[in-house]
């Protein structure tokens, strides 16, 4: 027992003089480390040598980087390490600040969202039934939407956060600092208002020391493919009316609460309201350049501070977004032009097709170009590894690598709420980087060598330290030539007519069909200006002095007609002609999906269209609100609309109202009949009489 005593004294005391030298080795460490964790790396750093990019508009070369314990000390040229500090030789090596992404969305399982979402249908607390009961309105069951207090649609759960659950894996974070991002702000994939986003770091802290920002940004999406099949919305135009309806409600919830009056207990409406009052900025996937107009409108009308997640199609109809204030993410995601095995297998592809490929790595450069301040994104990308390649042929078509850095640290770190903190390696700021042997983070060639997040480094274990052999550097460059920067073909917007007609017209010797008591004017001649018809008659002339501005058509042998009227068209209509889910949907306007960028346009138009009455389809008993357009092929869809016609809804009767062979499983809904369909009529009209005069008694002031 003695002999083991004194062998256990000569441990402990080895132990002691280890643990004192480990000490005194380093005064940052503390006195005591938790049993069984490894040692904390040392804090206290000089980086020599290095060309350090300090921000997109600051460079210093032989650079001396001091960084401790997480924060920069400081950048100064040619400077000395700083006494005490772990010394890193770093010439030849160019550090950059850590990159952020403003809009890394991960998937429900926690994954991170890498292609074009095809979203699936149900969730498992989504509404128990499909029967939207005999008023044919959500929000009339005793909980609809998700189980518990919240909003009628269980795609509207602004209350959610995506920190309810921890999603971020630490493979994802080992990709993503491989990329050199050191920072990225998590939103949520699922629903309409998906919910409050949070940023966080890449390193492999704990939750609680990685997570920056807990209060990130709202997310609205415009999808319709999420909730179950039978459940409002499942169109655009439903999505259209679910958002601007939920944001109605929010704002006289808001109101109410102001004034003491009898609220309730509503946490989706509640958490909407740092939207409503500009303090919370709302992230916007709008899904096409067409919708980007409509969220800007929407986002406008009710006051919100609000962020765009750029389609990539913004090169189709640049005019619809030039005059938006908002910042743009964009994604890198440009498709890649296939290796087609035949020269003539070309001739199928279409006009617009090619120009999508020709076209899409520009989209950052047209939006910078606009003004707008544009973050970039790995959203959406399929292979991560090939996103310094998509920044390279952004950069090759027109994006400037100063513009680049600021949409990788600057401007997502303004949009986080992180300028303080984060964006560029200045005094006091964290000293997340990343280091890339040589001198280009925008050349693929140049490796990333480490990544660096709260003062630990994480090397890049797929970095090669040997130089490249002479052959290696030709392949490099001659793989850098190849990148065009030539864009091929033009833009739509120069084929469309509406930017080529003349102010006046003059159509002579016509046989024209005047549909008036004037019946057939033989030889005649029509005079139009600014889109008015001035004169019909014959022998019609313009004085001398403007004869240079008008176009004058001889149209002998021709017959001239009023444009035709289609009184009924399903045409133009993006993203579902039927909002089927209740027997009335007439909360939805078909003016919010206007497409005016289908060739139905120009087809329709070839066989002598002028105006159509656009509708909702006959789905159910009451559908949507109709919108009356001209088909001014080449505008966009505000302009289509013909503001001075009066406004409609559509009713259907028949089979389909009352889902007859849409399936057994599709009856879920009232009516069931045909004597059903107008016994819902009536109770709706009734419903909208009383509505009136509640609204009536209110505004008087005796309600």
């Amino acid at each position: 027992m003695k002999t083991c005593f004194i062998r256990w004294r000569r441990i402990c005391s080895v132990l002691g003089l280890w643990l004192s030298l480990s000490i005194n080795a380093d005064e940052n460490r503390p006195a005591v480390e938790p049993p069984g964790h490894p040692p904390r790396p040392q804090g206290f750093h000089s980086f020599t040598g290095a060309t350090v990019v300090v921000s997109p508009s600051l460079t210093v070369n032989n650079a001396t980087l001091v960084i401790n314990h997480g924060k920069v000390i400081s950048v100064t040229q040619e400077g000395e390490a700083a006494p005490g500090s772990r010394v890193w030789d770093m010439k030849g090596f160019t550090i950059y600040p850590g990159f952020i992404d403003p809009y890394y969305v991960l998937s429900g399982d926690g994954s991170p969202v890498r292609t074009t979402r095809t979203l699936e249908d149900g969730h498992a607390d989504h509404r128990a039934t499909g029967n939207w009961n005999f008023f044919g309105m959500p929000g009339d069951e005793l909980d609809p939407g998700i189980k518990g207090p919240g909003s009628s649609l269980s795609t509207v759960h602004p209350e959610k956060s995506v920190l309810d659950q921890w999603p971020f894996k630490s493979s994802q974070r080992k990709e993503l600092r491989n990329l050199g991002f050191t920072a990225v702000h998590l939103s949520p994939s699922k629903g309409i208002f998906r919910g409050k986003g949070a940023v966080s770091l890449t390193g492999e802290s704990s939750p609680n020391q990685l997570i920056q920002n807990a209060d990130g940004f709202q997310h609205i999406a415009f999808t319709y493919r999420d909730g179950k099949s039978d459940e409002f919305p499942r169109s655009l135009m439903g999505v259209m009316s679910a958002i601007r309806q939920t944001l109605i409600e929010a704002q006289d919830h808001v109101r109410v609460k102001s004034t003491g009056g009898p609220g309730i207990y509503h946490p989706s409406l509640d958490a909407l309201e740092p939207v409503l009052n500009g303090s919370q900025t709302v992230l916007i996937e709008p899904g096409s350049v067409l919708m980007s107009a409509r969220a800007s409108s929407i986002a406008k009308s009710f006051g919100l501070r609000y962020g765009l997640i750029a389609s990539g199609q913004e090169w189709r109809r640049p005019d619809l977004i030039s005059n938006m204030s908002a910042p743009f993410i964009v994604p890198v995601n440009f498709p890649e032009i296939p290796k087609l095995p035949e020269d003539e297998d070309w001739e199928a592809i279409s006009l617009d097709l090619l120009r999508n490929w020709d076209w899409a790595s520009e989209t950052p450069a047209l939006l910078a170009s606009q003004g707008h301040r544009v973050a970039l994104t790995l959203y959406s990308l399929s292979d991560r590894k090939q996103f310094r390649k998509k920044l390279k042929q952004a950069i090759a078509r027109g994006l400037s690598k100063q513009t680049a850095l600021a949409a990788l640290t600057t401007v997502p770190a303004e949009l986080c709420g992180l300028s303080d903190s984060m964006g560029t390696l200045v005094a006091e700021k964290q000293a997340n980087f990343t280091v890339i042997r040589g001198d280009d983070y925008f050349s693929p060639e140049d490796p990333i060598e480490s990544t660096w997040v709260q003062w630990t480094r994480y090397p890049n274990e797929e970095y090669d330290a040997s130089p490249k052999t002479e052959s290696e550097e030709k392949e490099a460059n001659n793989k850098s030539d190849d990148e065009s920067n030539q864009r091929l073909a033009r833009s739509p917007l120069e084929d469309y007519p509406s930017h080529q007609g003349p102010d006046t017209l003059l159509i002579k010797n016509a046989t024209i069909w005047t549909c008036s008591p004037r019946g057939i004017l033989e030889t005649g001649d029509i005079l139009v200006q600014h889109g008015h018809i001035l004169e019909v008659g014959r022998g019609l002339n313009l004085p001398d002095s403007d004869l240079g501005s008008c176009l004058v058509i001889d149209a002998t042998g021709k017959h001239l007609t009023p444009g035709l009227i289609d009184a009924h068209s399903h045409s133009m209509i993006m993203g579902g002609v039927n909002e089927g889910t209740m027997p009335s949907t007439a909360m939805v306007r078909i003016a919010d999906v206007v497409n005016s960028e289908t060739d139905n346009i120009y087809y329709q138009l070839a066989g002598g269209l002028t105006i159509a009455n656009l509708l909702h389809g006959s789905a159910n008993p009451i559908g949507g609100q109709n919108a009356i357009i001209k088909l001014k092929w080449g505008k966009g869809p505000d302009d289509l609309i013909f503001k001075e016609a009066p406004g409609g809804i559509k009713f259907a009767l028949g089979e389909n109202v009352k889902q007859s062979n849409w399936g057994d499983d599709k009856t879920t809904r009232f009516p069931q009949t045909r004597m059903g369909v107008p016994v819902f009529y009536e109770n709706r009209f009734t419903a909208a009489q009383q509505y009136r005069a509640a609204w009536r008694t209110f505004e008087s002031g005796n309600g």
